[in-house]
């Protein structure tokens, strides 16, 4: 879910994976499948949806179970820039409080999973770890945190994008 370029999908596929790429913006599946094709990859499917609103009862692929899903969701709120909102990419850091993409992959995530099935997103300090927590403990009550470290926003790892953000 978020497979902007198509990058984790075509490496999941070029491991084996059965992959379902999934994005709200209509440039993304497009690069998606552009991307795929340059890389002699084959997916499963290329799904343009908000989060998982097309696997949720009653859309069209309401039923589909997966094994895993991946998220690479928006972690830092702020504003998308114009030049990006014209592009498609609205939504490429929420233009608010950046909760948006995590906290629908969360309350929905469950839903079309298959049992067993795992989850793998992430968060930031800017999110409000507490109310990722909230969420977790309700609606995912075996979770675990796998990995946890500190980027400091105001150190070299960010200096190259921070100039962009509002």
């Amino acid at each position: 879910v978020g497979s902007g370029s198509g990058i984790l999908a075509i490496v999941a596929a070029m491991q084996g994976a059965d992959v379902w790429a999934v994005d709200i913006a209509p440039r993304a599946r497009e690069l998606t499948l552009h991307n795929a094709t340059l890389n002699s990859v084959t997916l499963a499917n290329v799904v343009e949806s908000d989060v998982l609103s097309a696997f949720l009862p009653g859309a069209r692929y309401a039923g589909e179970k997966f094994d895993l899903i991946v998220c690479n969701n928006p972690s830092l709120p702020g504003k998308a820039s114009t030049e990006l909102s014209r592009a498609g990419y609205r939504e490429w850091n929420e233009n608010g409080d950046g909760r948006y993409i995590l906290d629908a992959i969360l309350t929905q995530g469950r839903q079309v999973l298959r049992p067993g099935g795992s989850l793998i997103t992430h968060t930031s300090s800017e999110q409000d770890w507490k109310r990722t927590a909230q969420i977790l403990g309700r609606e995912w009550k075996d979770w675990e945190t796998l990995l946890a470290i500190e980027l400091p926003i105001d150190g070299p790892y960010y200096d190259g994008v921070r100039s962009g953000w509002i």
